[in-house]
Parts: C-alpha cells; sequence; structure tokens
C-alpha cells in the first residue's frame, strides 16, 4: 500500500508541476515574446 501511496503522490506533484509550467509558458509566450 505504501509504493501505491507514493505514487498516488508523485503523480500528483508531477501533475500540479506541468499544469504550473504549462500555465507559465503560454501566458510567458503572450507577454513576452523572444
Amino acid at each position: 500500500f505504501r509504493n501505491i501511496l507514493i505514487m498516488v503522490l508523485i503523480g500528483n506533484f508531477v501533475a500540479a508541476f506541468a499544469v504550473d509550467r504549462i500555465c507559465r509558458w503560454l501566458f510567458g509566450e503572450g507577454k513576452m515574446r523572444r
């Protein structure tokens, strides 16, 4: 059960991190274009 719990926690962390990066990338690209 510990392995499943750890996998769920890591999955949620990675998902939140991915969403944050995508949001920053989208808004960042709209505001600052290099």
